[in-house]
C-alpha cells in the first residue's frame, strides 16, 4: 500500500515538469515562422501574396541539387504551371522553351520569353534568348511570371523567367558531384561559397561530355559562374557576377526519313556527317548592380556586357557570328504611404553582330565564296512607371 501512494505521489510531483517539457518540445519542433520569399522577376521586390499578376517560385533543395541529373531545364521545369520545355536531345540545337504558347515557333533558341541569370539579363536586344551559357545543374532557384506583365523587362509578352545561382545563404559551404551514365555521359560539378569580412562569395565551375545516342552527336562543354556581394554600408550593397561558357565540339547528326529511322535511328544523316556539321561557341558576361536605400528612395543601377563568338558549319554554308552586347538598367522605388508605394526606371542596350557565311565546298568542306558579309545593330531603350 506504501508503494502505491508513493507512486501516486511522484506522479503529481513531476506531472507539471513533464507537461511543461512537452509543451516546448511542441513549441521548438513544430512552429516556425519563415520569411516571405522575394519576386525578384517583377522588376520590384513584392512577394508571391503581393504580386498582381500570375507568378510562381521554384527553390530547390539541396536533396534535389544532389540528385537531380540537371543535364537538363526540362528536369527543373517538371510541374510549373505555363512553362513547357521540350528537350530535344541536340546540343546543337538546344531546348525549345514556351510560356503559356509563346514561344513554340523558334527554330533555335528562345523568343518570346524574357531570360535573366544573376541579374545580367540572357535576352539580347532583338528578342533572341540563348540559354546555353546556363548550367541547369547551378540553380537555385527559378522565378516565373506569365503573362502581357513580363512586358516590364521588355520585348517579351509571353513571359519572363528568372533564374539565380546565388545559394539563400553564404554560410561555408563546399560541394563536389560526380556521376556517369549511359552513352558515354559525364559530367563533374564543383562549388563553394564562403565570407570574409562584408564580402560573400560563391563560385561554381561544371564539366559535361557525352557521346550521345546517335553517331555525330557527341558534345562538351565548360562552364565557370562566380558572384561577389559587399556591403558597402547598412544602407548600400555592391554586386559582382560573372559566367563563362566554352563548348569546343558540338556536333549535329540531322534530321532523318521515316525510312532511315526504320533501319536505324542511331545514324547521322550522311549530308551532316560528311559535313561535320555542328558548333563550336564561347561566350562571356559580367555585370555590376548597385543597390542603396537612400533619403530619395531605393535606388537599383546596374550595367552588363556580354560577348559571343559562333562557328556553326553546316551542308549548306559555313557560319561564322561575332557578337558583343551592352546595358544598363536604372530604377528608383519609394515607399510613399503605408498603403501605397511607386517606381520609375529605364533600360538602354546594343547589340552589335558581325556575320559571315560561306558557301559549302564539296571537296571536305573546305570554305568556298563568301555568301554573307553583314553587321547587324540592334538598339533598345524602354522606361516605365509603376504606382499601386
Amino acid at each position: 500500500m506504501a508503494k502505491k501512494y508513493l507512486v501516486i505521489v511522484l506522479s503529481i510531483w513531476f506531472l507539471p515538469a513533464l507537461l511543461y517539457a512537452e509543451d516546448q518540445a511542441r513549441v521548438d519542433t513544430l512552429t516556425y515562422i519563415l520569411s516571405e520569399i522575394q519576386v525578384q522577376a517583377a522588376r520590384d521586390m513584392v512577394t508571391e501574396a503581393d504580386a498582381p499578376f500570375s507568378v510562381f517560385v521554384r527553390t530547390r533543395t539541396p536533396l534535389e541539387q544532389n540528385l537531380e541529373p540537371g543535364t537538363s531545364f526540362a528536369h527543373l521545369a517538371s510541374g510549373v504551371p505555363g512553362l513547357w520545355i521540350n528537350d530535344r536531345h541536340n546540343d546543337a540545337l538546344g531546348e525549345r522553351m514556351s510560356i503559356r504558347g509563346m514561344g513554340w515557333r523558334a527554330a533555335f533558341g528562345v523568343r518570346g520569353i524574357q531570360v535573366l541569370m544573376d541579374d545580367i539579363p540572357l535576352t539580347v536586344p532583338d528578342g533572341q534568348t540563348v540559354m546555353d551559357i546556363v548550367d541547369p545543374s547551378m540553380i537555385q532557384q527559378m522565378e516565373i511570371i506569365r503573362g502581357p506583365s513580363s512586358s516590364f523587362w521588355g520585348n517579351a509578352s509571353g513571359g519572363t523567367l528568372f533564374l539565380s545561382t546565388r545559394p539563400a545563404s553564404f554560410e561555408p559551404l563546399m560541394r563536389v558531384r560526380l556521376y556517369g551514365g549511359s552513352h558515354g555521359t559525364y559530367h563533374g560539378l564543383a562549388s563553394g561559397t564562403w565570407l570574409r569580412d562584408q564580402r560573400r562569395y560563391h563560385v561554381s565551375a561544371s564539366y559535361l561530355e557525352r557521346d550521345g545516342f546517335r553517331d555525330h552527336s557527341g558534345h562538351s562543354i565548360l562552364r565557370l559562374s562566380g558572384s561577389m556581394e559587399w556591403n558597402l554600408s547598412q544602407e548600400s550593397t555592391l554586386q559582382f557576377t560573372g559566367a563563362f561558357v566554352d563548348a569546343p565540339d558540338t556536333r549535329h547528326p540531322g534530321a532523318l526519313t521515316l525510312d532511315e529511322i526504320n533501319t536505324d535511328r542511331t545514324k547521322a544523316a550522311d549530308a551532316f556527317k560528311n559535313a561535320s556539321a555542328g558548333k563550336s561557341w564561347r561566350q562571356g558576361q559580367v555585370g555590376v548592380r548597385l543597390q542603396s536605400e537612400t533619403g530619395a528612395g531605393l535606388i537599383r543601377a546596374g550595367v552588363y556586357g556580354i560577348s559571343r563568338s559562333l562557328h556553326n558549319p553546316l551542308p549548306f554554308a559555313d557560319i561564322e557570328v561575332d557578337r558583343w552586347v551592352a546595358g544598363s538598367r536604372i530604377s528608383l522605388e519609394r515607399q510613399a504611404e503605408s498603403w501605397w508605394t511607386w517606381a520609375v526606371g529605364v533600360d538602354a542596350s546594343i547589340q552589335s553582330d558581325n556575320r559571315v557565311n560561306y558557301a559549302y565546298a564539296e571537296d571536305d568542306f573546305n570554305r568556298a565564296d563568301r555568301t554573307i558579309d553583314q553587321r547587324e545593330t540592334v538598339l533598345n531603350g524602354a522606361g516605365y512607371v509603376r504606382a499601386g
